[in-house]
């Protein structure tokens, strides 16, 4: 992961901000499963460092405190409206995702 943001991320960083879940290479691939896709390597480093969360507005989906899969149950949801299978939701900004 960028290793700017890491250090944005540490210096701007709140208890609370983050879940620091414990991400396990199983549930990684668990979650590529169920979305029939490989995650970008950037993204499972960020889900593993921090599981969910975000600063300054922006909240990255992952995985909550007890393993809910935030991410693949927003990209599940969005499949449903037609969102490409190559794409999986990382942040929810109402009408724009990214």
């Amino acid at each position: 992961m960028n290793e700017l943001i890491i250090e944005t991320i540490h210096k701007y960083e709140k208890p609370g901000d983050f879940t620091h879940a414990e991400v396990t290479d199983e549930m990684i691939a668990n979650a590529e499963a169920i979305l029939n896709i490989k995650l970008p390597e950037q993204h499972i480093t960020f889900l593993k460092m921090y599981g969910h969360g975000g600063i300054g507005g922006l909240e990255v989906m992952g995985f909550g405190l007890t393993g809910r899969m935030i991410f693949v149950d927003a990209t599940l949801d969005y499949r449903e409206d037609d969102l490409p299978e190559n794409l999986v939701v990382i942040e929810n900004v109402d009408e724009w995702l990214t």
